[in-house]
């Protein structure tokens, strides 16, 4: 039986689009399990509604409230009550044909995976948002997402859980600990999922918040080396700011230049976004520092919370 689970937080608008493509599926999951991550609005509540409108579906569904406010932890929660041997995975945000899971069931079983995952077609919506995509996915490019995959429960017994409450990067750490273990993922580039409207964020306030918020996890994450390479960039560039002015100048002309362009025209593989949206291109220099400024900001806050708890653990066991 294949298990589907979702986390949601504050979806009320994108909800009935999900539950709807899920009834749809040409392979119907046993069951699908919403879990609720703090959310706010009604979103619960317009799952219950549905829920009892839909009884007479083959599949069953089930909204949970764990009290859980994180991603990872709502879907471990997800993960913790499925009954499936197969646990599938998908976003409120995204679209996804009515054959995702017939074509991941097919792709597993055919290639003999444990772990097949689908990819995102990233492109944005609006100015900001595209250079956003640019300077991050790659603007209109595949990218392999967590998202429409399907794992078999005996990875999860394997390996563990996702990486308990935090907002990103756990489905980096999932990754690294695959790859540490030998598991094979799997992608299936005929499966394409695609966001509801906005991909990044639509203004340059929101992208500097987001990038904070999604940025100070990482510095948890073992393996990954981006915290400690961006502060030591920054710091890098302060002492040429206070010792050698002239040179810092260069190197913020070159950072302009590579941040600016070079990055995001080597992430997209193409030329587009110039083309379909002349003030994205001209934004991008912008947006580029927007993000190094929200993951500096972010890898500070993670790494003095980090400390902050390192420190209170040691109080306590003294």
């Amino acid at each position: 039986m294949i298990s589907v689970v979702i986390p949601y937080h504050n979806e009320s608008e994108t909800l009935p689009k999900t539950l709807a493509a899920l009834l749809r599926q040409t392979l119907p999951p046993g069951e699908v399990i919403l879990v609720d991550s703090g959310s706010t609005d009604d979103s619960y509540m317009l799952i219950n509604d549905w829920i009892s409108t839909n009884e007479c579906s083959a599949i069953t569904f089930h909204n949970l409230q764990k009290e859980t406010n994180m991603p990872s932890s709502s879907t471990n929660v997800g993960i913790i009550h499925a009954r499936g041997d197969i646990i599938a995975f998908m976003d409120c945000g995204l679209q996804f044909n009515e054959d995702w899971l017939a074509r991941q069931y097919e792709y597993m079983e055919s290639h003999g995976l444990d772990v097949v995952s689908g990819v995102c077609y990233l492109e944005g919506e609006g100015a900001v948002d595209r250079a956003a995509v640019a300077q991050t996915y790659g603007y209109k490019r595949m990218r392999p997402c967590i998202p429409s995959s399907l794992m078999r429960r005996s990875v999860f017994e394997r390996i563990g859980l996702f990486y308990e409450n935090i907002r990103a990067f756990y489905d980096v750490d999932l990754i690294n600990r695959l790859l540490m273990n030998g598991i094979v993922r799997g992608v299936n580039p005929d499966v394409v999922v695609r966001y509801h409207g906005t991909n990044y964020a639509d203004t340059l306030t929101r992208l500097f918040r987001k990038v904070i918020v999604y940025s100070e996890p990482g510095v948890r994450i073992q393996g990954y080396s981006h915290p400690k390479v961006y502060i030591a960039i920054g710091l890098l560039f302060l002492s040429l700011l206070i010792l050698q002015p002239q040179m810092a100048l260069y190197f913020f002309v070159a950072y302009l230049l590579i941040r600016g362009f070079i990055i995001p025209a080597f992430k997209s593989r193409n030329f587009g976004l110039v083309q379909d949206s002349p003030l994205s291109s001209f934004l991008l220099p912008v947006v580029g520092i927007t993000i190094d400024a929200g993951k500096v900001t972010g890898y500070l806050k993670g790494y003095i919370k980090f400390l902050g708890a390192s420190c209170e653990a040691r109080r306590k066991l003294t």
